[in-house]
């Protein structure tokens, strides 16, 4: 997979939680010792 494929279906899945979590049906839990999901 080239670089520009993995950084375009990382945003896909990114807005994807991103939608998912607004409208409740995840949560977003910042484990201890892990760093935060970045929002680009």
């Amino acid at each position: 997979m080239s670089i520009p494929a993995v950084l375009r279906t990382h945003q896909q899945l990114t807005g994807l939680i991103q939608k998912l979590v607004e409208q409740g049906v995840l949560k977003k839990e910042e484990a201890p010792g892990q760093p935060a999901l970045a929002s680009s």
